[in-house]
Formats: C-alpha cells, structure tokens, sequence
C-alpha cells in the first residue's frame, strides 16, 4: 500500500520548510510523493506476472476540496499518475482516495474503515471522503457543438510564446500574425540582438516583438510580464513552446 504522508511530513518538518520558498517546497514534495509513487509502479510493473491482479491503495490528503477551502497542493500529481497507470495497466486494482484532514483528526476509526472497504476500480477515478460522505469523481463527455461556431483566439491580439524562435513557435508566430493580426512577443533566454534571433525575426517585421528571460526564473519571467502589460496593457494568451 502507497500512502502520501506529504501533509505529515510537512507538519513534522515545519520549521526546516518554512525557510523555502513555495517551488522549493513543491520540489521536495515531488521527491518524496511523485517520483516515489512512480519507481513503486515500475517495481511492481516489473516484479509481478503479468496475469496477476495488483491491489493498489492511493490514500492522500486535501488534494481535492468541496467548498471554498483551499488545497494543498503537495503531492497532487500522485492522483493523475496513478488515475494514468489504471488507464494503461489492466492488473491495477485501484483505490484512489483523497480524505479531508479534518475528518482524519476528529473521526480516525471511521476513515480507516471507509478507507478498507472501497472497492477497486480499474480505472483509477478519484473518490473523495469528506465530512462523513463518499463522493465519486466523474468524467462526462464534452459537448463542443456549441464551441463550433465560436474561435478561442482573438483578432489582433497580444500573445506570448516561450521559445517562439524554435521551429514550431516560429510556426504558430506566422499562423497568428497572418490569419488574426496578432501581435506576438518572443520570450527566450537568448540575447535579443544575437545574429540567429534577428534573422529568425526578421520575416515578422513589426509585429514581432522578443524580451530575454528565462523561463524557469520566476523573478526574470515577472519582469517579463511587467514589460508586455506596460507596452500592451493586456496579454490575451501563452503559449510555451520551448525545448
């Protein structure tokens, strides 16, 4: 049985990640929670015969919430692993669980119980146990009639692509240029005045602008998007497009 003790560990070790910023701390958490759960299914994808069934339970915490309460964010990605291994491994028996910190403090015997007596699913879908109640996560088909006639992209509007000098952002620069008239602004950790990038500018003349960031820095990045909405007022939508 996987448990994601995340919210635990985080109260246990308080002090030491309070010091972090929230990345560093979503970091960790990725360490102790996604990679793990992922080097667990590829121990039992390996270790177990291929015709038996593999009980899994997936217990975490706060994930999902039901009223205005916020989540937590620590160790989230763990129910769409898993919800993505019972989609592709027909052996997985899942329990996929997300529990409500306050039913665990105040009604423990109860959730272990809730917790014990779920049925598996071979699909891996989210249940939720709150506030005394079972809620079952359900998928519905989207209906994209009425999306048909609609076009989620604005003429003549300010778009961003991260990594727009590369092969497939120098496409989607030219298609939202030459069909909506848009006005598109390169970001990339290159130089602005680099040879390379001037040509690959080139063809876009003036409604082509580029700001150098890196992306992965959060304070460069802020900057970045400071500058376009002092030009622009207003970025319509993003695109990362790089490598």
């Amino acid at each position: 049985m996987w448990v994601n003790r995340s919210s635990f560990f985080l109260a246990e070790h308080a002090d030491k990640e309070d010091r972090l910023e929230p990345p560093q701390k979503i970091k960790q958490s990725q360490v102790r929670n996604e990679v793990q759960l992922l080097r667990l299914l590829k121990e039992l994808n390996d270790s177990q015969p291929m015709n038996k069934p593999i009980d899994f339970y997936i217990v975490t915490t706060d994930n999902y919430t039901l009223s205005k309460h916020p989540v937590s964010p620590y160790g989230g990605g763990i129910t769409g692993l898993v919800y993505s291994a019972a989609q592709g491994d027909h052996r997985l028996r899942i329990r996929n669980l997300d529990l409500s910190t306050k039913d665990i403090q105040e009604v423990k015997e109860d959730v272990i119980k809730k917790v014990v007596s779920e049925p598996p699913s071979h699909r891996g879908e989210v249940i939720k146990l709150d506030d005394g109640r079972r809620y079952h996560q359900v998928f519905y088909e989207m209906d994209d009639r009425r999306h048909l006639e609609t076009n989620g992209i604005r003429n003549k509007g300010i778009y961003v692509i991260v990594g727009g000098s590369g092969t497939i952002g120098r496409i989607i620069t030219r298609y939202l240029i030459a069909d909506y008239e848009a006005h598109v602004i390169w970001i990339g950790r290159t130089p602005e005045k680099d040879q390379v990038i001037q040509q690959k500018m080139e063809p876009f003349q003036d409604s082509l602008s580029y700001i150098q960031a890196d992306v992965t820095d959060e304070e460069q990045m802020k900057m970045a998007v400071n500058r376009i909405k002092e030009q622009f007022h207003v970025i319509h939508g993003a695109i990362f497009s790089g490598g």
